[in-house]
């Protein structure tokens, strides 16, 4: 699941028309389990195909429901927020950002 399409650096895209300000939940999946699969699904986003045989996008309206079986642990940026079934929600607005001015 994304909320930002740019993973760190330009070339590195979850997808086309992910962005920060939709107020949509945007959902990739990568097909596939072993090593190779993993290899070639980051090598179809560095060329920008995002759908196809490893992988496929969904644009979620403002919540998504995630249920696996058995349930799954899951991790955000890295960090543990809970098992399946997980619910999540765009809250619009919900975080105020601060910026230096230019010049």
């Amino acid at each position: 699941m994304a909320n930002a399409g740019i993973l760190g650096i330009h070339p590195l895209r979850l997808g086309p028309d992910i962005r920060v300000d939709d107020g949509a939940v945007d959902v990739v999946f990568m097909r596939g389990q072993s090593r190779t699969s993993f290899i070639l699904a980051g090598l179809h986003l560095l060329g920008g195909r995002y759908d196809g045989d490893l992988l496929d996008s969904y644009k979620a309206r403002s919540s998504v429901l995630i249920e696996t079986e058995p349930r799954t642990m899951i991790k955000a940026d890295g960090e543990f927020i809970g098992y399946t079934p997980l619910e999540l929600e765009v809250l619009p607005a919900a975080v105020k950002v601060i910026v230096p001015c230019k010049g």
